[in-house]
């Protein structure tokens, strides 16, 4: 099932990009685009989503109805692709969620037929589709997992993160356990915390170190958890410097989620707690 604005011209993204990755795929489509201005039509998109076994959301444009039917979705625990050419036209309780965002329509294709055909293996075998079970914000920078977001710091002589860990589910699902790590450019060596434990330094990469916490955190639903993780910078930057590439790792019982940032020294104002 395609979620897509009436608008004409998401004409071509649909007969150039997404139909035929669907159709590479292997899965029949259908297209919602009607606006939901009556209950019969609200009807059948209901019944046509609740038949679905994929839904291809186009979020492109922040599309009222599109919005709706995404969440009803997600409501029904359907597998959806996000689709989007501005990461910001999506909203960030919904960044959690498997999207593309693109350029041009031939990356899409490829990119898109790749996310659907391993949806599809995933189901076959009775997987449950990939879900990011936290939230995480960075000195005020809220990421989300798979897209690199961009954080400031504000202290010449040294590498700083506020992090929150957040459990964004609602009150009836269960809490979360999970483990908190850091992957730094392999200059940095040593990076503190405020947690009761030092961390491991792994070698994960040529150029990067994984610097990992091995405390067990459990977050209630709706609660978080925030650290302080920091190191003495080689040298003072300046305003506008690149610090780096970063990412904050969050290990589950499930497998681990990486929440990518660049760091750039910044005149920072407030508090990022």
């Amino acid at each position: 099932m395609v979620l897509l604005s009436a608008d004409p011209g998401n004409d071509d993204e649909y007969s150039l990009a997404i139909e035929p990755a669907c159709t590479a795929a292997g899965a029949y489509i259908e297209r919602v685009s009607d606006p939901l201005d009556d209950d019969s039509v609200l009807q059948r998109i209901h019944n046509q989503l609740a038949k679905a076994d994929l839904v291809v959301s186009e979020m492109t444009g922040r599309d009222a109805a599109v919005f709706y039917e995404t969440g009803y979705a997600h409501a029904l625990g359907k597998p959806v692709v996000m689709l989007t050419r501005n990461v910001d036209d999506i909203p960030f309780d919904l960044m959690h969620y498997p999207h593309i965002e693109f350029d041009g329509l031939a990356g899409l294709k490829d990119e898109l037929a790749h996310r659907l055909r391993h949806l599809i293996e995933t189901s076959i075998r009775g997987d449950a589709p990939p879900y990011v079970p936290v939230d995480v914000t960075v000195n005020g920078v809220k990421l989300a997992a798979g897209v690199t977001g961009a954080v400031p710091i504000d202290r010449p002589g040294i590498v700083e993160f506020y992090v929150v860990v957040r459990n964004h589910a609602g009150r009836r699902v269960r809490p979360v356990d999970i483990q908190i790590g850091l992957i730094s450019p392999a200059q940095y060596r040593e990076f503190a915390s405020d947690a009761d434990v030092s961390p491991e330094r792994l070698r994960i990469e040529a150029d990067n170190r994984l610097h990992l916490w091995r405390k067990d955190i459990r977050i209630l639903p709706g609660s978080w958890e925030k650290f302080w993780i920091h190191t003495d910078a080689e040298e003072p930057y300046a305003i506008g410097d690149p610090v780096g590439a970063f990412a904050i790792r969050i290990f589950t019982a499930t497998g681990f989620f990486d929440f990518p940032f660049t760091v750039t020294m910044a005149l920072v104002a407030g508090t990022y707690a």
